[in-house]
């Protein structure tokens, strides 16, 4: 069997420099949560990664990127 992979913005902006707001993470986490359970995805280090985890670049930025491991952690607890 072959595995499907996609890849899906949740965040847009500069993380490099700016903070991700409360609000925008909890967004976040309810849409993450959403495509989770919709699409029997589970939530982990396998399945939600950060653009540079995949390609040469700085995205999704230092901030953003520093709070993907609690983030995977609170999108799990919806799901």
């Amino acid at each position: 069997t072959g595995v499907q992979t996609c890849a899906l913005p949740i965040f847009v902006g500069d993380y490099e420099r700016a903070v991700p707001t409360g609000a925008a993470l909890s967004s976040g986490v309810l849409l993450m949560a959403y495509i989770c359970k919709t699409y029997g995805i589970k939530p982990g280090p396998e399945t939600i990664l950060g653009h540079k985890d995949l390609n040469d670049t700085l995205c999704p930025g230092k901030n953003m990127y520093a709070k993907l491991g609690a983030f995977r952690k609170t999108v799990a607890r919806y799901c």
